[in-house]
């Protein structure tokens, strides 16, 4: 197993255990009142916004040939697993900070 796989799994079971940590306060009576709903909310915008311009992003550098299709799956790949850790760090944050 090359670094990179290795990298890649530590990358794919710590984005599981984030998207556990966010379902788990979604589904928590604290995420479900009003506070809950307002920091789900803010985690979602950030997360949604990341996502939707960085797939811009990423299409745009693809067609100019930037990278190669390859690599642009694995970046995607990637930016997605980062996206849903960004999605657990502000839950977690704005439930400390609110």
């Amino acid at each position: 197993m090359d670094i990179t796989s290795m990298l890649l799994f530590l990358l794919c079971i710590i984005a599981a255990v984030s998207q556990l940590y966010f379902f788990s306060f979604q589904g928590s009576r604290e995420g479900k009142d009003e506070r809950g709903t307002m920091i789900r909310n803010i985690a979602g915008n950030r997360m949604y916004l990341l996502l939707s311009n960085g797939i811009i992003i990423l299409l745009v550098l693809e067609l100019i040939d930037v990278f190669t299709s390859e690599q642009f799956v694995n970046i995607m790949l990637y930016f997605i697993l980062a996206v849903s850790l960004l999605g657990a760090v502000t839950t977690y944050m704005k439930r400390r900070e609110l």
